[in-house]
């Protein structure tokens, strides 16, 4: 059994993973189908007003999602960067506290980042039926990036405190 200390040293990838469960959850149950509205959900602050904004400016679907991709991923790329600017920078550890706030802003960012990369290469399909069904399985998958921010998180923290012990002996 792990102490408390050795729990502290992957508090990150432990956080990550129970926000990945209701994604994976939502594989192995049909009953657990209202987990997929989660992935619906996070697309209503950032992606829905975008997709508003690219149907103003066009009419084809294939330019309104790459609209989507390109912002969500320019907000999913610069908060990455300064998480581990932060990370390599600052010898005082981020609290959980702020990795839990870290994670629940970034909902908002990873789903739809997964999802419309997979609409704008899926986007000749869109007047289907199955188009629909096709975003909704993309939810667990995206799930899954929560785990490996955590990983990383911790590997970079641990890999600094590390340093720091040996400049300390």
């Amino acid at each position: 059994m792990m102490n408390k200390l050795q729990l502290a040293k992957y508090s990150a990838t432990i956080i990550g993973l129970l926000l990945a469960i209701p994604g994976m959850l939502s594989l192995f149950s049909i009953e657990l189908d209202y987990l997929f509205k989660m992935g619906i959900i996070s697309l209503l602050p950032i992606a829905l007003p975008m997709e508003y904004v690219g149907s103003y400016i066009g009419n084809n679907y294939t330019f309104t999602s790459f609209l989507v991709l390109v912002v969500v991923s320019t907000i999913f790329s610069v908060s990455t960067f300064l998480l581990f600017h932060r990370l390599n920078t600052k010898k005082k550890p981020i609290s959980h506290w702020k990795v839990i706030i870290f994670y629940l802003a970034q909902y908002f960012v990873i789903h739809p980042l997964v999802i419309y990369t997979w609409v704008f290469f899926n986007s000749k399909n869109a007047g289907d039926g199955q188009f629909i069904f096709g975003i909704l399985e993309i939810y667990p998958i995206s799930s899954l990036i929560y785990l490996g921010y955590g990983f990383m998180m911790d590997h970079m923290k641990n890999k600094f405190r590390n340093i720091a012990k040996v400049k300390a002996v």
